[in-house]
């Protein structure tokens, strides 16, 4: 089980030191050059959490750093923030199922297979077998 923690703790010292060295912020900008209506920037922001979701495996870091990337894009936009709320929560939290056949490590995975006693692996194989 404590291997589970500290993938959870890696995901998040990830997303800590991206944001602090302000990569996020140079990711966002990039992303945004090519925004222009509020529609784009909900579409955006949705494949931004999806992406997020699959790369480094942790639905918290998926939901997190979204929202600090996009908050003051939807500010500038007069977008509401449970707009943001909800977009994160329809994208993030959504997808988390599905990118659990993904075959990057995912703290979910990690999870389960630790209570189970399975090793992850057990957990890429479709359930028909």
């Amino acid at each position: 089980m404590m291997w589970t923690i500290h993938l959870m703790l890696c995901a998040l010292a990830l997303g800590g030191i991206m944001d602090c060295t302000g990569m996020l912020g140079v990711i966002t900008e990039t992303m945004m050059r090519h925004v222009k209506r509020r529609g784009s920037v909900v579409v955006t922001t949705l494949c931004t959490a999806i992406f997020i979701n699959i790369i480094p495996g942790d639905l918290y870091l998926s939901i997190v750093m979204t929202g600090r990337m996009y908050k003051e894009v939807f500010e500038d936009m007069r977008l509401k923030r449970k707009n943001l709320s909800r977009i994160l929560e329809d994208s993030a939290t959504l997808t988390s199922i599905w990118c659990r056949g993904m075959p990057a490590a995912r703290t979910c995975r990690a999870s389960s297979a630790s209570r189970s006693g399975a090793r992850a692996v057990m957990h890429l194989m479709p359930s028909s077998i």
